[in-house]
Formats: structure tokens, sequence, C-alpha cells
């Protein structure tokens, strides 16, 4: 897809949006009254509902964001390859021999677990 296709997509995909938000704005025009944290008032039903939307929004991304840095920090901390930190239960671990008389090294397995012996 070329810049000015994905361009003309998006430019639809906004009028489309627009189109909606009008019908939504037109369509809930009634008051309510909103009485939130010892406020009190009177707000059309649109804005209300935009700004509990705006509100959500809002928290999902200083949430997401805080997460993201958590994870991000954790990752840093790990050691280059190691992306869980441990190994899943029931993979067995895979190690190679040290070579002996010119032979290739051959692969060791060893069962997880405790109390596991290793029989090789």
């Amino acid at each position: 897809m070329s810049r000015t296709s994905a361009a003309w997509t998006a430019l639809w995909a906004a009028a489309l949006v627009l189109v909606a938000f009008i019908v939504f704005v037109l369509g809930n025009t009634g008051t309510v009254e909103i009485s939130f944290a010892g406020m009190h008032g009177e707000l059309p039903l649109a804005i209300a509902l935009l700004i509990a939307l705006v509100t959500g929004i809002v928290v999902t991304l200083i949430l997401g964001t805080a997460r993201i840095t958590q994870i991000r920090r954790l990752a840093r901390r790990r050691p280059a390859g190691d992306q869980t930190g441990r190994r899943p239960a029931g993979r067995p671990h895979h190690e190679s021999r040290p070579r002996h008389n010119g032979r290739p090294h051959e692969p060791i397995t060893k069962e997880a677990g405790p109390g596991h012996a290793d029989h090789h």
C-alpha cells in the first residue's frame, strides 16, 4: 500500500468517525444532572458521556504506561537471551558435554524438577 493510499484510507476512516460523532452528539442533546465528589451540575448527555470516555482512556493510558515501564525495567535487568528468567515446567534443559578426543559435543538432557537423578 502506498503512502497516498494509506492517507486516503485514513482520511475516509476519520470522516466516518466524525460523522458518527456528530450523529452521537445530535442524538444525545438532553440535559442530565451530574453529581460527583461533592460537585453538582447539569450537562448535555453527550458531553457527560464524552467526559466519561476520555477519563477512561486517560486512566487506561496511565496504567498501561506504568505496566510497560515495569516490564521494560525487568527486561533490562535480565541477561541477554533470557526471555523468561526460568525454564518452562516439564521441558528438558540441554547442555553440551566438553569435547573429548576431538569428538563433537553431545547433548545432555536434564529433566526439570526436584529429586530427579541425572543418570548420564
